[in-house]
């Protein structure tokens, strides 16, 4: 099986994972003396076989994902939980972003540091995160412009 017919298979199953979660919601929820309009063991079988498939299909394609290496020596694997913490870091920011546009204080991304900053990641000053050579450091600053925090 190649890699893509493996991930189509994955996002169908988590598919069919959150409908049998659902159905299996529903299945419970019923009155006292009233009969549920699907067994909740059936359900809860079928569940079952369906998350076991599921596992193995996720360990195959992690196995796949470590075994292919890029040029640079970078596993797919690498690359991925890279993507997983810039997008994970994009959305804190964005989120901040939206959440200071409504206090009295906004958050602003500064080109030019506040504190300085060392050339790599290894010569960060302590507590201020490094985000690589475009140097993007978070700045709260006042609507007024004034410096509250860095």
């Amino acid at each position: 099986m190649k890699l893509a017919e493996a991930l189509i298979q994955r996002a169908d199953g988590l598919k069919r994972i959150r409908e049998l979660k659902s159905r299996l919601a529903t299945s419970v929820k019923v009155q006292e003396g009233d009969q549920p309009f699907e067994d909740p063991y059936t359900l809860i079988a079928e569940l079952e076989e369906l998350m076991t498939r599921f596992q193995e299909l996720v360990k195959r394609i992690n196995r796949t994902n470590v075994q292919v290496e890029f040029e640079t020596g970078k596993t797919l694997a690498d690359a991925l939980a890279e993507r997983d913490v810039l997008q994970m870091r994009s959305r804190i920011y964005t989120d901040l972003q939206e959440t200071s546009s409504n206090s009295p204080f906004g958050l602003r991304l500064s080109r030019s540091p506040p504190l300085p900053v060392g050339e790599g990641p290894d010569q960060v000053v302590e507590g201020v995160p490094y985000f690589g050579n475009h140097g993007l450091v978070p700045s709260l600053v006042g609507r007024n412009g004034g410096l509250w925090a860095t």
